[in-house]
């Protein structure tokens, strides 16, 4: 399937005295069959974050459209969006409750509920948290199934691809 984003995005958000601007996201991912392996971006990435004072209760929701990703395939993209229901369910949500931004350098994941073709799944996504001089960045690199979201996953060659996607975020801003 073609799975996830790449952006350059800038928004934001003012708390209390402080404010965090995100500057850059990109999110791929990466599909595999035994004949060959893809990826793909999205350029269509939008961030929700709603905090309590200083940072330290912040629920984050990203929403990523199916019809943004890219995998320089037009076939496999229009296809992709057959299989995973984007007409009925345009967009990808991910949602993190009650995140601390403050101790995110020592936080080595963070739960989240991902939700895909209608399904919501909870994980535990792990980050990896670096901030410098204020400038910070966010990666992380998971798997998610298809089959834990009831996707079909299409074949090729009478053989099926990979049930299992890898997803990889990269984000950075600043916090003042």
């Amino acid at each position: 399937m073609r799975f996830f984003f790449s952006l350059l995005i800038f928004i934001s958000f003012s708390f209390s005295s402080k404010q965090i601007e995100i500057e850059n996201y990109t999110v791929k991912y990466t599909g595999y069959h035994p004949l060959h392996k893809w990826s793909g971006t999205s350029s269509a990435v939008e961030s929700d974050l709603l905090c309590e004072k200083n940072l330290k209760e912040c629920d984050i929701t990203f929403s990523i459209p199916w019809f943004s990703f890219n995998s320089k395939n037009d076939n496999r993209d229009s296809n992709m969006l057959n299989y995973v229901n984007a007409f009925e369910f345009p967009n990808i949500y991910m949602e993190f409750k009650k995140v601390n931004i403050n101790t995110l350098p020592e936080e080595k994941s963070l739960s989240a509920v991902l939700n895909i073709n209608g399904v919501k799944n909870k994980l535990l996504i792990p980050i990896n948290y670096t901030l410098k001089d204020f400038q910070f960045t966010v990666k992380s690199i998971f798997q998610i199934s298809l089959d834990d979201f009831n996707i079909k996953r299409p074949s090729l060659l009478f053989v099926p691809i990979s049930n299992n996607i890898d997803i990889e975020v990269n984000l950075s801003g600043s916090l003042n």
